[in-house]
């Protein structure tokens, strides 16, 4: 590539970053984020080469999603540890274009947030979602559509594990180190919503009532604790996806540890709703004769368990 081509290529970046931060507001999970200053990231073969881009498979054709930096160059490569992670919001929308913007300093929620690691954590850590949050957000009319809450039930560890906790039985190490939650003010909680069907609505649109539990814990130790010892049944039905901002120490899909926990227990779902940035575990076949769910952001299969 000649010189003149190279600097038509950074004079058109250097104009859509200076749009970029002239009038874009980024909103996540209710957090606002108004970037200050940026670094731009651009790699086409052939066009404008940076040798710096990491050319992970996100930061191509992946168009208004965050990209947190990864090791490798593919999307389920293992997050960056230490202070090397940071936040990149993606422009590209084709193929073969790597090009994003890593957020050095951003205005959070109202609070100015300068360093590229500070503001990936800040992001992280304001995007949990507190029991006092879920309660209230639950107390909303419409907070389930078509449904509202009737009664809560409180749950203990010692009723969630009668016989308390039992040892890992599988000796895979997860990809990095246990962390704490990003929120680690939060402690640990269990509560069952009672939902019922809105009066507007009739026996057409859902059951009369529903419960719904949720819980405050890591994902893939009360998949073991509950379902492979505790109760040796597994759930019915299983959505399966891994998350970018879940701060998750493994991957839920295919080769990670809860993957191996499901196998060496041999306490699989029947079914399992597995999204397109997850690999679906050994031993799942797609039912193909139902068409995907688009949700928008990822797309979802589903899949049943091959017997035996």
């Amino acid at each position: 590539m000649n010189n003149q081509n190279k600097n038509d290529v950074l004079k058109r970046l250097q104009n859509e970053a200076k749009l970029f931060l002239g009038e874009r507001k980024l909103v996540f999970n209710n957090i606002v984020i108004n970037p200050k200053e940026i670094e731009v990231y651009y790699w086409e073969k052939d066009v404008f080469e940076d040798s710096s881009v990491h050319r992970n498979a996100l930061q191509q054709n992946n168009k208004n999603h965050f990209y947190i930096h990864r090791w490798g160059y593919k999307k389920e490569d293992a997050y960056k540890g230490g202070n090397y992670p940071g936040l990149d919001f993606v422009i590209s929308g084709e193929e073969g274009v790597y090009y994003t913007y890593l957020i050095r300093s951003a205005v959070i929620n109202g609070k100015l947030i300068v360093g590229p690691h500070k503001v990936l954590t800040a992001v992280l850590k304001s995007s949990g979602l507190g029991k006092e949050e879920l309660i209230l957000h639950l107390s909303e009319p419409n907070s389930i559509y078509g449904y509202h809450s009737i009664g809560r039930i409180e749950w203990s560890e010692k009723d969630l594990m009668p016989n308390g906790q039992y040892p890992l039985n599988v000796s895979k190490a997860p990809r990095t180190p246990f962390r704490k939650p990003f929120k680690s003010d939060e402690q640990p909680y269990c509560f069952t919503e009672i939902m019922e069907r809105n009066p507007d609505k009739g026996e057409d649109f859902g059951a009369k009532r529903f419960a719904i539990t949720f819980l405050f814990a890591d994902g893939i130790a009360t998949y073991y604790q509950l379902f492979c010892m505790e109760y040796k049944k597994a759930p019915w039905i299983f959505l399966l996806q891994d998350h970018g901002f879940g701060g998750n120490y493994d991957q839920f899909g295919e080769g990670g540890l809860l993957d191996a926990i499901i196998t060496k227990n041999r306490i699989y779902p029947q079914f399992v709703i597995c999204a397109s940035n997850t690999h679906i575990w050994t031993g799942y076949k797609e039912i193909t004769e139902l068409p995907p769910i688009n949700d928008s952001r990822r797309l979802r299969k589903l899949y049943r368990k091959i017997p035996g």
